[in-house]
């Protein structure tokens, strides 16, 4: 057993490499923030990672802002460079989309060909910086010809970097922004790192440019003691392993952080129980999961509200919206939920376009859509909508006629519960038709003074 949390340990080995991870991400992200050192911090973190990658020893906070410094100017030359064209394919993707016509559905495609390849390029443009000596010039000629020559290893280097931004977006935003935060974006790195170690050694002769001068830190970097004199403390460092008591060993460790001051104190408690961090950061990981899920699974969700352009988008519009709803409906169950979103917006843009569709798509479970009538045009001609049965003028007795329809204007329920949080008209309220409560979404219509 003591063998197993033994530094030379694999156990010990793993949450260390786990916890470097933790520091390297939460690095990157940190010095990312400020967008103007987006570029050096990515090559900062892929010089961290591709050490990494080939088993060298390096601590991680001196190895990433070394190499930060040392590409500061460089690449931060090679990010705006790359802003600047991202920004441009933007501009011309978004006239082409509003061109229409054979052109301009022919350049559009073009410039989806040419932005995959730009992508296709940055993917190597940090890692390049990182492990080469190049002008910026030949950093751009060098990344794209590696992009074109190892097709194969960029087709899986840019799946792989795109992953912890899909999980964002497709996951539960809290937990996978955590795991992305803590540590997703380096995991990504670290494999992407291994597959341009292949890359990067297959280049290392011929025209390839000369790598880098690998800058190693020794063990004295830790600030442990050399040895000068057998002091008994001395002695019993040089004892054999086998006659070390578990006890002797922690106070020699206590001892020795003891004689260390500041940076070098930090250095050495990073190196020895940095997997403490991780069990933690498992720990809490863990714990959350546990309660989100205990919790869900005790919620009963019995119906979906989804206002398209809401007079109010906070959280707490939605709660009060939601309480009004459970009233009205008569639930009054403890753990009845009803489900409001807010958010979701028809401003014509593609992020919004995109937040949109997930809304009313069968992914989001959405039972009632109240929309404009534009919104309600676009998705009706794709049979989004079911038919709601509602009494016909002269059918308001029992056994009368129903007439059929797919929407109802709540212009003309001016004191419903929705009143409030919509100020626009005609308001359109509808019923998906993947809706898997709609008969609680039929008695909302009928509960509608």
């Amino acid at each position: 057993m003591n063998g197993l949390f033994a530094v030379d340990g694999k156990l010990y080995q793993v949450m260390g490499k786990l916890a470097d991870l933790v520091l390297l991400n939460l690095l990157w992200v940190l010095c990312s923030i400020p967008v103007i050192t987006a570029g050096a911090s990515t090559a900062a973190f892929y010089s961290v990672l591709l050490k990494m990658a080939r088993n060298e020893e390096a601590y991680i906070f001196r190895s990433f802002f070394h190499a930060f410094h040392e590409n500061l100017r460089q690449a931060s030359a090679v990010f705006g460079i790359l802003l600047a064209a991202c920004g441009l394919l933007e501009c011309d993707l978004y006239v082409c989309a509003r061109m229409g016509g054979r052109a301009g559905k022919g350049l559009f495609t073009v410039f989806c060909v040419v932005a995959v390849f730009v992508y296709m390029t940055a993917c190597y443009l940090f890692p390049v910086i990182a492990f080469f000596q190049n002008s910026t010039k030949k950093v751009f000629k060098n990344s794209f010809l590696l992009a074109i020559a190892y097709f194969p290893y960029t087709i899986l280097i840019a799946a792989v970097s795109l992953c912890p931004w899909l999980l964002l977006f497709f996951g539960e935003f809290v937990y996978a922004a955590f795991f992305d935060v803590v540590i997703g974006f380096s995991l990504a790195g670290l494999l992407n790192a291994h597959l341009l170690r292949r890359i990067f050694s297959r280049c290392s002769c011929g025209q390839a440019p000369q790598p880098r001068q690998e800058h190693t830190v020794t063990p004295q970097g830790m600030g442990m003691r050399q040895e000068h004199t057998l002091s008994l403390q001395e002695k019993q460092r040089l004892r054999p392993e086998k006659l070390r008591t578990l006890l002797e060993k922690q106070r020699l460790q206590w001892e020795t952080i003891r004689t260390l001051h500041g940076k070098k104190r930090l250095e050495h408690l990073w190196t020895y129980y940095k997997f403490v961090l991780v069990l933690l950061l498992a720990a809490v990981l863990v714990l959350c999961t546990a309660g989100v899920m205990i919790r869900n699974s005790l919620n009963h969700t019995v119906l979906s509200v989804v206002i398209v352009d809401a007079a109010r988008t906070d959280g707490a519009a939605a709660r009060e919206l939601e309480e009004e709803l459970l009233d009205l409906l008569d639930f009054h169950g403890k753990h009845d939920h009803i489900e409001v979103v807010l958010s979701a917006t028809s401003k014509n843009t593609e992020e919004n376009i995109a937040k949109l569709r997930v809304a009313l798509s069968s992914v989001s479970g959405a039972d009632v859509v109240i929309c404009g009538e534009d919104v309600y045009e676009e998705y009706s001609r794709q049979d989004a909508f079911a038919e709601i049965e509602v009494p016909s003028e002269d059918g308001h007795a029992a056994g009368g006629d129903h007439a059929a329809v797919k929407k109802l204007d709540l212009a003309e329920h001016r004191n419903s519960v929705f009143s409030e949080y919509i100020g626009y008209s005609p308001a359109c309220l509808s019923v998906m038709e993947h809706s898997a409560h709609k008969e609680n979404a039929w008695a909302l219509i009928q509960a509608l003074p």
